[in-house]
Parts: C-alpha cells; sequence; structure tokens
C-alpha cells in the first residue's frame, strides 16, 4: 500500500468518525439544555447498558473476520454467514436470560426492565452494523464505510430531536426519547447492513462445523478481554451514578463526551492503519515491521499532543454544554488524557490480535478493569467526578503499557531499532 493511499483512507476516516462523532457532539448542547442531568445520567446508563450487552451478543466474533477476510483457503461468504448464525444464537440466549434474571438486572443497571430487552436487540444490531464496517475496511472501501457510520449518526440525530425537544412537532419524552433515538438508528443501520450484505452476495448461510470452532477460538477468548475493556471505559459512570447519584453522573457523562474526541481520532487513524498493518505483518521482513515501528511512534507522540491542546482548550469547550452541566477543566483534562492513551493501546494491540494470543490479552483486561473499578469507587469518594476522570486515564494507560508489552513478546517488532532510527534521525538532521 502506497503512502498516498495509507493517507487518504486515514483522512477519509477521519472525517467519518469526526462526521460521525460531530453529530452527537453538536446534539450535546441541545440535549443538556432540555434534558436534566438524572435524565442525562439515564440515557448515560442506557448506552453503557448496550455497550455491556454488546460485549455479550455475538460473542466478539466479528473480530475473526478482520484477521480471516484475506485469508485464501477461507470460504468468506460462508464464514460471514456462520458469524451471523453465532449471533443470532448468543442473542437468543440473551434474550432468554433477560426473562429470567431481568429484574434483577434492571434494578442494577437502573433502567426500566424493557428497555433491557431494548438493549439486548440494539447490541445485536450494532454487532451486524460492525461486521459491515468490518468487511468494508478490509476491503479498504473507506468512503463506504464513512457514509454508514455518518447516516446511522444522521439518523440518530434527527429521531433524537423529534422525540425529546420540545415544540409543536415533537412528542417529547426525555430520557425515553433519546434512548429511542440511539435505539432506532442502530436497529435501522443493521437492517440496511444485513440487506447490503445480502444484496452483494457476500453472505453464504450455510455456517460449517470448523468456521463456528474457528471464530469461536477468537471470540471466546476475547470475551474477558472486551469485558475488561467495557469496565475501564464505563464502570466510572456507573460508580458515579451509584456513590453520587445520576445528577452528577449525567454532568460527569457530558464532560466525558466532549473529551472523548481524542479517542475518536485516534480511532479513525488506527482503522486506517491496521488493514496495512496485518499486511504487511504477513510479509515477516524486517525493513517493513521497523517502518510499522516508525509509524506508532510517531502516532504515540500526535496522540499526547492531541491530548494536551484538548486539556489547553477545556474551559472553551466546556461552553458548549448547558450551565447545569458544565464540570471541571480537570476533569476533561484527564478524560483527553486518557483518550490518548486508549488510541496508544487500540495501535499496540493490533499485533497481539495478528499474533491470535487473545487469551493473554483477556487476562490484562480483566485485570485493569478490576483495577478500574476499585480506583474509581476510592477516587470518587474521596475527589468526586475528577477522581473519576484520573482513574479513567490511569486505567487506560495500564491497559496501553501492559498491552504493549504483551505484544512485544507475542509479536516481537524492532522497537528498539525503530526508536534509534527516529532519534539518530532527528539527531542528525
Amino acid at each position: 500500500m502506497t503512502t498516498r493511499v495509507l493517507a487518504r483512507r486515514a483522512v477519509t476516516y477521519t472525517v467519518a468518525n469526526l462526521g460521525s462523532s460531530a453529530i452527537p457532539f453538536l446534539l450535546l448542547p441541545v440535549l443538556t439544555r432540555v434534558l436534566s442531568p438524572a435524565d442525562f445520567g439515564l440515557v448515560a446508563v442506557f448506552s453503557t447498558t448496550v455497550t455491556v450487552l454488546g460485549a455479550l451478543t455475538g460473542l466478539s466474533v466479528h473480530g475473526a473476520v478482520n484477521v480471516r477476510y484475506h485469508d485464501a483457503s477461507i470460504d468468506i461468504a460462508r464464514y460471514l454467514g456462520t458469524v451471523l448464525c453465532i449471533l443470532a444464537a448468543s442473542t437468543t440466549a440473551m434474550l432468554l436470560l433477560a426473562l429470567l434474571l431481568g429484574g434483577t438486572v434492571s434494578h442494577w443497571a437502573g433502567i426500566p426492565r424493557a428497555w433491557l430487552f431494548v438493549a439486548i436487540l440494539v447490541s445485536a444490531a450494532q454487532f451486524v452494523v460492525q461486521l459491515r464496517l468490518v468487511t468494508w475496511q478490509a476491503q479498504g472501501m473507506a468512503v463506504r464505510f464513512g457514509t454508514l457510520q455518518v447516516l446511522q449518526m444522521g439518523v440518530n440525530l434527527a429521531l433524537s430531536i423529534i422525540l425529546v425537544v420540545p415544540s409543536t412537532w415533537s412528542w417529547n419524552l426525555g430520557w425515553q426519547g433519546r434512548a429511542a433515538g440511539i435505539a432506532g438508528a442502530t436497529v435501522l443501520a443493521g437492517l440496511v447492513s444485513l440487506w447490503l450484505m445480502q444484496r452483494h452476495r457476500e453472505v453464504a448461510w450455510r455456517p460449517r462445523p470448523e468456521y463456528v470452532r474457528d471464530a469461536l477460538r477468537f471470540g471466546i477468548p476475547l470475551l474477558p478481554h472486551v469485558i475488561g475493556s467495557v469496565a475501564v471505559a464505563n464502570s466510572d459512570r456507573i460508580v458515579v451514578a451509584g456513590l453520587a447519584g445520576l445528577h452528577e453522573a449525567g454532568i460527569y457523562s457530558a464532560s466525558m463526551q466532549v473529551g472523548l474526541v481524542v479517542g475518536v481520532l485516534a480511532d479513525a487513524l488506527v482503522k486506517s492503519f491496521s488493514p496495512w498493518v496485518y499486511a504487511s505483518l504477513a510479509v515477516s521482513d524486517i525493513a517493513v515491521r521497523e517502518r510499522i515501528v516508525r509509524a506508532s511512534y510517531y502516532f504515540f507522540l500526535g496522540m499526547l499532543v492531541l491530548a494536551m491542546f484538548t486539556a489547553i482548550a477545556a474551559p472553551w469547550l466546556l461552553q458548549l454544554v448547558g450551565a447545569a452541566f458544565r464540570g471541571s477543566g480537570g476533569v476533561l483534562a484527564f478524560i483527553a488524557l486518557g483518550g490518548a492513551f486508549s488510541g496508544m493501546y487500540l495501535m499496540v494491540v493490533s499485533y497481539v490480535f495478528f499474533a491470535r494470543r487473545n487469551e493473554w490479552l483477556s487476562l490484562i483486561s480483566l485485570s485493569v478493569g478490576a483495577f478500574n473499578f476499585g480506583v474509581t469507587w476510592m477516587l470518587v469518594q474521596d475527589r468526586g467526578a475528577i477522581g473519576a476522570a484520573q482513574a479513567y486515564a490511569l486505567s487506560q494507560f495500564l491497559m496501553f503499557v501492559c498491552t504493549w508489552y504483551l505484544a512485544s513478546h507475542c509479536c516481537p517488532m524492532p522497537w528498539r531499532q525503530g526508536l534509534r532510527s527516529i532519534l539518530f534521525r532527528r539527531v542528525g538532521g
């Protein structure tokens, strides 16, 4: 892949990610003026529930498609059909569990029981969307990738305004209107994604037992990792809601949404890099691997610089939200720093996925997730919202460092040589 192609894809993914994230970002000043902090906290809890359930519906097997897509020995159409059958079976199991344990889970999550079933269906629909995006990413179709993302968020925006914002043509449903906007947009995007894959004959509905085993071998060991990552990324809002109430959770979530712009940019850049990284790693050429390492170091530096500028701009960024939601600049600064470390983690975890050593990744994620929950609990009691932000940044840093250490062992890369070449060029230049 040429540098020009890589740069073009990076720009496309970045614009798409910014576009899809800019829509809820633009919606934020509206919602924080028509919803109370408690209602905003309920929206955050619903979104967190969808994210948590997303780790279980589908069993994370969509990631196997990204790794296996260019494997000549795989019938990718039947592989995709197999993955979708796994999604159907796991979603059915989740719905049955919700029937049995829904009352307890609903009480624990803090949302009505009916919305728990909605969250399960939304997480399944999002899996289908991710599968469509993964295949387009593997095919290098960045424009289609971005278009689907932006359209999904556009529908999300339109539905949320219609269902939430008071007017003569609005339903004025409060937090449930915002949750319905998220659900409606995701389910619609899932149906469109499934239709597109079927229309282009990319799916063969004839699952093969060996593909089931292969996909589950990838996804099942990854489940603890995904659950741990979800804990790192979302337990802060649950703890803040539990210790400080939905009002404080709403304020914290608003600050979090502003600060995560760093993670959005990181995710876009990693999406553009990953096809090149996987293809280059398969070559096993030391010169190529050194180029990957140098690109990783530059990426790390860029993330830290971006977090620094976000922290400096915190007082101006917080003017976007309603007066009742404005948190301290310190909260936003630590969230931006955590977003930078999260992006750096996304870069190094690609090496672990390539080496298919997900079981060790799961151990790291669960350990860091448990650490994050404990530290968040202590710091929130002592420092409030800024304590949750500090715990988030620290946990993301640990996730990055531990995953980088794992990657250096299961997928050896010339990290020292790459750093020397950068420093030598700088000194020599």
